[in-house]
Formats: structure tokens, C-alpha cells, sequence
């Protein structure tokens, strides 16, 4: 049986690799995140920016594998809050929009994963992920849920 994950790292080193899978499209979110654990990955789903940055205080990723467009953010926003929260999470964005086609003067701040294409890629991007010293580093600074809540989630412009 074919799997993406068949050449990549071995099935006992990925036990130790979390993966947040955000996407507002369930069943989406809820396939790859049981792809993953099928594959050994320790793996959980989140269907909002808000619940995403709420679990990811807890089960502190390793990698994001975040929808490009979300109902109640901006992915790349998102993505750059992972950043600047977890600085040692990588983060893949994904998006059935296919932004490659965009004009050449329009400029992301990210590369997005097709996700047709996203099987092929995500297991050379989970190898690049794994457990850091930085990851288990205090979530946001310290600022904790009240930093999102004010400043990301309940934001005018979503």
C-alpha cells in the first residue's frame, strides 16, 4: 500500500513530532489529522484561528499544517502568530486557491501547498520538524490566551 510517509523518517522517531492541522473544512482537517496518526505522528485538528492558537498553547506543535484561508483569520496572519509565539514551529500553508497562478508582482509572505498536491510534499516537510528545545519555550511571551483573545481573535478586520 502506498503511503507518502513510506521513505521519510522512521515510524518511531515521528511518535515524537506534534502536528496541528488548522483548516476550517472538517472533514479536511479530520482526514489528514487521522493520516498522520495512521503514520505515527502525534496529531490534532483545530477549525478556527482562534482554537488553533488556543491548543496550540497546550499541545505545543512541532509543525502547523494551516489553511491559507480561514472564516475567522488570514492564514499568513496566523502563520506569522505562530512565529512570533512558538519561533521554533514550522508552519506549512495549504489552500485549495491555487496562488501559484497569482500575477507575478503579487508577493506572499509564505510558499502555499497546493493541497492536491500536499501529500507529496508534507512528508519531507515533517522531516524537517521535530522536537527543539524552543518548542516546549513559555507560549506568547507569557501573554498567554489574553494576547490572542485582544489582539488576534476578536480583531475588527475578521
Amino acid at each position: 500500500m502506498y503511503s507518502p510517509f513510506s521513505m521519510s523518517r522512521p515510524y518511531k522517531s515521528r511518535n515524537k513530532v506534534r502536528v496541528l492541522v488548522v483548516d476550517d473544512y472538517i472533514p479536511f482537517a479530520n482526514l489528514l489529522v487521522g493520516a498522520l496518526g495512521n503514520e505515527g505522528y502525534q496529531a490534532r485538528a483545530a477549525y478556527s484561528a482562534c482554537e488553533a492558537l488556543r491548543a496550540a498553547e497546550d499541545f505545543k506543535p512541532h509543525a502547523v499544517v494551516l489553511d491559507a484561508i480561514l472564516r475567522d483569520m488570514d492564514g499568513f496572519k496566523l502563520a506569522a502568530e505562530f512565529e512570533r509565539r512558538l519561533p521554533a514551529c514550522r508552519v506549512l500553508l495549504t489552500s485549495a486557491w491555487d496562488y501559484e497562478r497569482e500575477p507575478a508582482h503579487v508577493r506572499w509572505p509564505y510558499r502555499v501547498v497546493h493541497k492536491a498536491a500536499l501529500m507529496d510534499e508534507l512528508s519531507q516537510f515533517l522531516d524537517s520538524c521535530g522536537p527543539s528545545e524552543e518548542v516546549g519555550a513559555d507560549y506568547g511571551g507569557g501573554q498567554g490566551l489574553a494576547g490572542c483573545e485582544k489582539k488576534v481573535c476578536t480583531s475588527p478586520a475578521y
